[in-house]
């Protein structure tokens, strides 16, 4: 499920003492403060969507290319007008280094049935997941294995009837996911690269730009700065999957790494059963990579919802908010619960 207003207000009164809801007033006012907090972060993603991305997104239209979005954009961004960090995601957005564009961002099976894969979604297991589908066997367990088909975005367009789905993730969620996987573990972030900019964080944490800084402020630091080279890890999600945030509507299922997620796997392979493979293969796929067994998503994402309130500050998440508006705009995003603690 998403989370709504209503979710969030029950979730605050879950977590406050019994004595203080039972006092009516005090109950009202918690009740109060809570929806206050979320209608005033969401002013943050709506102004700034408004001002920065609706009027870039103007310059395009359904018949364009992604490509050809993304200059137009790039193109009025670089005339000072707009925050520099917008300026330098478009940039990087367009080189085809950063691997935005990458066949592996649309899985296939069953040769109708196509996946949207986004970093820090669960990639590996999607992997798995889509190499089972194919017929894969053992080698499938590494994610890497020779029944993987992946296929570039003008197929994907060219197919309008294929069975198309994506999962989604709450984009600061996302954020912190990669942040402590590619940036906090350090011997991991020397050897892959992904902590960017290399000249600023080369060796993670352990760079010497963030040495005297306390760690409680490192990924505050980090979200300051690395707009300066955007990382395969870090865009919105609108920008993969051939400009996804223009096109999610052209999705037959579109899930949320949440506290369902599970569940939602399992939904979305039994619409890929009844409409595509005419058998019991999706499910079998989903209950060998996403058995029911576990708990919530554990052991899918790095627990990143846990560490929002440790790792961050106000100040930094009205940062992500306005990288991340897009998100929150584009693919109908709900606000996190968690926001009210800031």
């Amino acid at each position: 499920m998403l989370y709504t207003y209503d979710c969030h207000v029950t979730y605050v009164i879950l977590h406050t003492r019994v004595g203080e809801i039972m006092n009516a007033p005090r109950g009202r006012a918690i009740v109060d403060e809570a929806r206050s907090s979320l209608t005033s972060w969401r002013t943050v993603v709506d102004s700034a969507y408004n001002k920065v991305y609706r009027p870039l997104r103007s310059l395009c239209n359904d018949k364009m290319s992604t490509q050809e979005c993304l200059q137009r954009m790039h193109a009025r961004a670089s005339k000072g007008q707009f925050p520099w960090w917008v300026q330098t995601m478009l940039r990087d957005a367009l080189d085809q280094e950063t691997g935005l564009y990458g066949d592996w961002h649309h899985l296939v099976a069953q040769g109708s049935v196509m996946m949207c894969t986004i970093e820090k979604i669960g990639t590996r297991e999607w992997r798995y997941y889509m190499c089972l589908l194919n017929g894969g066997g053992k080698q499938c367990h590494s994610g890497c294995g020779g029944c993987i088909q992946s296929v570039d975005a003008q197929t994907v367009r060219a197919n309008p009837d294929w069975f198309k789905f994506v999962f989604v993730r709450d984009p600061i969620e996302r954020f912190i996911s990669a942040y402590l996987d590619k940036c906090a573990r350090t011997r991991l972030a020397r050897l892959e690269k992904h902590c960017e900019p290399l000249e600023v964080f080369l060796n993670g944490t352990d760079s010497k730009a963030l040495r005297g800084i306390p760690k409680s402020s490192h990924m505050s630091a980090f979200a300051s700065v690395f707009p300066l080279q955007w990382n395969i890890h870090f865009f919105p999600q609108s920008l993969y999957c051939d400009d996804l945030g223009r096109n999610i509507h052209s999705y037959s299922f579109r899930g949320n790494l949440n506290n369902t997620f599970t569940q939602q796997v399992h939904a979305v392979s039994r619409l890929v059963d009844a409409r595509v493979t005419r058998s019991t293969a999706a499910a079998s796929a989903a209950d060998k990579v996403f058995p029911t067994t576990r708990r919530r998503n554990e052991g899918y994402t790095t627990h990143a919802s846990l560490s929002v309130t440790r790792r961050t500050t106000a100040p930094t998440v009205h940062i992500l908010l306005q990288y991340f508006a897009i998100d929150y705009v584009e693919l109908g995003l709900e606000l996190p619960s968690w926001l009210a603690d800031f």
